[in-house]
């Protein structure tokens, strides 16, 4: 193993500028709303899907070096998916003599949330992660031109995070 010492602390990156970071944030938040407008267009297509848009908070290290204490507020999204319908009975009490049992529907969620801005090797990441998987998808594109990709546990890369490959994401949910 080596090691590697700056001693005079020449070879470090110069210490985050508030005004850069604050910048860096506005640019985060607008990539995020684009992503999540399109993640939403295309749950649309996806019959028995349905989407809540909601926020989440989120504080990172590089904005309280900065003096940032507050969280910023990001877009996030919670799909549900109705995988299948049936009748049940209707528990003891609850009997009508016109209605004897109840549609039930089983359900699976998606959520889609930012993880983190700072990640290094990207421009941000975000989280898919439903009751059974668990996706990352980071940009590791250049400013102004964002480049979305989807790694999922056992893949050895990224794939590009595409309409196609999101629809049968969600299509495979169980």
């Amino acid at each position: 193993m080596a090691y590697a010492f700056d001693e005079d602390y020449t070879h470090l990156p110069p210490p985050p500028v508030r005004a850069e970071v604050e910048a860096d944030i506005i640019d985060w938040r607008s990539r995020l709303t684009d992503l999540m407008d399109g993640i939403r267009s295309w749950a649309s297509e996806i019959p028995g899907v349905e989407v809540q848009v909601g926020e989440v908070g989120r504080l990172e290290r590089k904005m309280e070096l900065v003096g940032i204490h507050e969280p910023v507020r990001l877009p996030a999204l919670t799909l549900r998916k109705i995988v299948g319908s049936y009748f049940t009975p209707l528990p003891a009490g609850d009997q009508n003599p016109y209605i004897n049992e109840r549609l039930t529907t089983d359900d699976v969620w998606l959520s889609v949330w930012p993880d983190a801005r700072w990640v290094i090797g990207t421009r941000g990441q975000i989280w898919l992660q439903s009751n059974s998987k668990f996706y990352t998808v980071a940009d590791l594109g250049e400013h102004g031109h964002p480049d979305w990709r989807l790694l999922q546990k056992g893949d050895d890369e990224f794939r590009p995070f595409t309409k196609e490959i999101f629809q049968a994401l969600v299509t495979d949910l169980k």
